[in-house]
Parts: C-alpha cells; sequence; structure tokens
C-alpha cells in the first residue's frame, strides 16, 4: 500500500492555526496488514445474532436509513465559521476520527462484523470481543470494524479487550458503529493495554434514537502513540449518552482523543467524565464538544476533564468546546490539572509511605474508578496486572 498520511479528529469547527489543536496527522507509512479476526466466545451470549459480514458498501446499505433520519432532523442554521461538518457526509456514520480513518479501513478491504440484538431482548451476559497479538509482526496493522445494533427495546453490554505482548510491534485500527434503536441501550466497555511499540488508532460512531440510551466505559493505558475518537448523535427524544474515560500516558507516549456529543433530539442528555495521569515525557491532546444543534430544545450536556501531571516534562493540551444553535439549551465544560499537593505528601510520608508510593497509589485509585466499572472479572484482574507491571 503506498505511503499516505491521514488527518484525524478533527474539531467540529476549525480554532487558530497556531495552536496545532485543528486535527492530528498520522503518517501511516509503507502499510501492510496482517489478516486479522476478532476473537469471539465459543458461544455468543443468549439473544446475540451474529449476521453477515459487510463489505463497505453493505455498510453503507445497513446505515443509509439512519443517515436519512440525521439529515431529516437537521433545521437550517447558520453554520459557524470554520465549520467542518461536511468532511462527514460520505461515511457510513459520523464517527470520532473522521472519514480518512474510514477510508483507510475501506481501501484495505476491511469488512464489519455485525451484532444485532432483537426488538425487547435484554441480554444479560457480556458480549466479550478480544483482539490479543501476543507476537511482534513489525509494520504490520490490524485492522477491524463492528457494527453493534439493538433495536427497538433491546439492551446489550460489549466489552472490546484489546491486549499485545510487551515486544509486539505495527498497528491496530479499530472501528466501532453503534445504533440504539428506540427504547434501547448499549453498554460498550473498550480496555486497550497495547505493548510500547504498537500505535493505536480506535474510531466510534454511534446514533441514540428516542429514548435511546448508550453508555461508553473505556480504558487507555498503553501503546506508543494512540488516537481515539468517538462521535455521538443524539437523534431521538429524551436520548442519552454516559462517558467515563481514564487514560494512562507514561515515558513518551502520545494520546490524542476527540469526543463529540451531538445533540439532535429535544431533552436529549449527555455526561463525558475523563480521569487522565501524564507521567515522564507523555503527551496528551483533549477535544470535547458538546454541539446543540436547531431544534434540541430543553437538552443538557456535561463534560469535565480532570488530569494529574506527575511530571514537570509532560504536555497537555486541552480544547473543551461548546457550540450552540438553540435557544433553550443547558451546558457545561471544564477542565482541571493538578499535581499531588503537598499536604497529601506530607499526610503520606508521616504514615511511611515514599513519595514514590504515593504516586503509585494515586494512579491505581484512579484507573481503578473507571475500571470497577466493567463486569468482567478476568478484564479487572487484567488491568491490575497491568498497572503492577507497568508502575
Amino acid at each position: 500500500m503506498a505511503n499516505r498520511k491521514i488527518g484525524v479528529n478533527n474539531l467540529p469547527v476549525l480554532t487558530y492555526r497556531f495552536l496545532h489543536m485543528n486535527e492530528e496527522q498520522i503518517e501511516t507509512g509503507e502499510l501492510e496488514t496482517a489478516e486479522t479476526r476478532i476473537s469471539l466466545p465459543e458461544k455468543l451470549p443468549k439473544g446475540i445474532l451474529l449476521e453477515e459480514e459487510l463489505d463497505a458498501e453493505g455498510v453503507q446499505t445497513f446505515f443509509a436509513r439512519t443517515r436519512e433520519k440525521i439529515k431529516e432532523s437537521t433545521q437550517e442554521a447558520t453554520p459557524p465559521n470554520g465549520d467542518t461538518s461536511a468532511r462527514y457526509e460520505t461515511q457510513a456514520l459520523p464517527s470520532g476520527m473522521g472519514r480518512e480513518v474510514e477510508d483507510l479501513l475501506v481501501s484495505c478491504g476491511v469488512k464489519a462484523q455485525v451484532f444485532r440484538v432483537p426488538a425487547g431482548e435484554k441480554v444479560k451476559e457480556p458480549l466479550v470481543l478480544k483482539l490479543h497479538r501476543q507476537e511482534a509482526e513489525e509494520g504490520k496493522a490490524c485492522l477491524l470494524r463492528q457494527v453493534i445494533c439493538a433495536e427497538e427495546g433491546a439492551e446489550v453490554s460489549v466489552i472490546l479487550d484489546l491486549h499485545t505482548g510487551a515486544e509486539a510491534e505495527g498497528a491496530v485500527g479499530m472501528q466501532t458503529l453503534l445504533l440504539a434503536k428506540k427504547d434501547a441501550v448499549i453498554h460498550l466497555y473498550q480496555v486497550q493495554m497495547a505493548g510500547e511499540k504498537v500505535q493505536i488508532f480506535d474510531d466510534i460512531g454511534a446514533v441514540a434514537e428516542e429514548n435511546a440510551r448508550i453508555d461508553i466505559v473505556r480504558m487507555d493505558l498503553g501503546g506508543e502513540r494512540s488516537y481515539v475518537g468517538c462521535h455521538v448523535n443524539l437523534l431521538g427524544k429524551k436520548s442519552d449518552l454516559q462517558v467515563n474515560t481514564a487514560y494512562l500516558c507514561r515515558k513518551n507516549q502520545q494520546y490524542d482523543m476527540d469526543y463529540i456529543a451531538t445533540h439532535r433530539g429535544q431533552k436529549s442528555t449527555s455526561d463525558m467524565q475523563f480521569r487522565g495521569i501524564l507521567m515522564d515525557e507523555a503527551k496528551k491532546t483533549f477535544r470535547g464538544t458538546l454541539d446543540f444543534k436547531k431544534g434540541s430544545a430543553g437538552a443538557a450536556g456535561e463534560e469535565a476533564e480532570d488530569n494529574l501531571l506527575l511530571s514537570d516534562r509532560a504536555v497537555n493540551r486541552t480544547i473543551p468546546l461548546i457550540l450552540c444553535e438553540e435557544e433553550d439549551v443547558n451546558g457545561h465544560h471544564g477542565a482541571t490539572i493538578g499535581q499531588l499537593g503537598e499536604d497529601l505528601m506530607f499526610y503520606c510520608q508521616a504514615r511511611g509511605i515514599s513519595e514514590e508510593e504515593a504516586r503509585r497509589m494515586m494512579v491505581r485509585a484512579r484507573m481503578k474508578s473507571v475500571a470497577r466499572m466493567i463486569p468482567d472479572d478476568h478484564i479487572r484482574g487484567y488491568v491490575e496486572d497491568y498497572l503492577r507491571k507497568t508502575l
């Protein structure tokens, strides 16, 4: 495949170019793909149907009616200067990382696995999908695509577990598309524990229809360079989005993320919470957007990032953003950046706890606050082991 550079994690509205925050560029190099299939459980949880894989055209067809609903919900309004929404027009669903990642997957011939939950089905057992690469595959990329559809009144939990060996190399790229129809609930849990020589890009596009809910819990702990994007369209009245993310950046890791909650339905709600640790010479960029479209009267959204810096060499960049075309909405955003306080360090040292051990305790506590939300004992155990080995 030819050498190429792709732009990802675009801000919905451009800001000053000198900030270098409008998007991130990924050098894909001479990308060679390794044949990859995500590991399924021996038996799917009762109520989940695995359908035929879809090629690029099939994915477009699958979401055609959803795209029409998004278009129908879009009321005439003057777009802000620097509007980049045209970049989503050719996508199966608008996603966080954007069109160029989808184009990459399509050009590589990646097919989508489709999981559907029939109307009214409440799936009790989570579906665990695993990608474990223990071997080193220098220069090769594992590319995956999943579609998860919960029909009217259905509920399902899906766990995506990405884990590589310490010496694994190459890249892992994943796109997950979610559709929660009327009164449906999708719980998505993602845990990323890749080796220090692996490049990650993880893209999410989602739609919640009337009274539907999408919950996203994710932990990003590894990888040399990680790019994460998530765009959720709250299409229906009283649709809801909940996001809880924890990230750990250490050594020379680079972490770039873009979360967008687009409110289209009346009285739609969103709450996005991010907890992070920056250590050593790590670099992190966060873009978080609440976008209230015309017609979303009564909508409410909140986003908050709580970042703990444990090194004066770490670099943190944050750009929270609120866009508003509707008057009767309620949006809040904020970011806090701090270090371990002197009072806390004194308290620990007075009890015989060294500064280094106090730092480790704080990291583990912050990560565990999100890990405990994952409904799988084994994966929570993997997280504990990973933190113990890496800190």
